[in-house]
């Protein structure tokens, strides 16, 4: 569904957002944030060495946080190519 420029228009002076010139000059990091709490995810990826039952162990933990609710989940993917990729979607399901 294609909508108009006017019904755009419309909709950003009902939520009072002006035109996407005044917007990039006006809208602050921290207003961008705000804005957009609810779908932004921080991200970080570390490793650390860990003394386990069979010596010293490298873990790889792979975390994310959802701004919103603060919720966090993590993953422990293994450093293989081919495991990263699916232990990632699998944790932000």
């Amino acid at each position: 569904m294609r909508e108009s420029d006017q019904t755009v228009g419309n909709i950003l002076q009902k939520h009072e957002l002006g035109p996407s010139d005044e917007r990039k000059r006006h809208l602050t990091w921290a207003e961008f944030i705000r804005r957009h709490k609810e779908v932004l995810w921080a991200t970080d990826f570390l490793t650390t060495e860990v003394w386990t039952q069979t010596g010293l162990t490298t873990f790889f933990v792979l975390f994310f946080l959802q701004l919103h609710t603060r919720k966090v989940r993590t993953s422990t993917p293994s450093p293989s190519a081919g495991c990263a990729p699916s232990k990632t979607n699998a944790s932000i399901r």
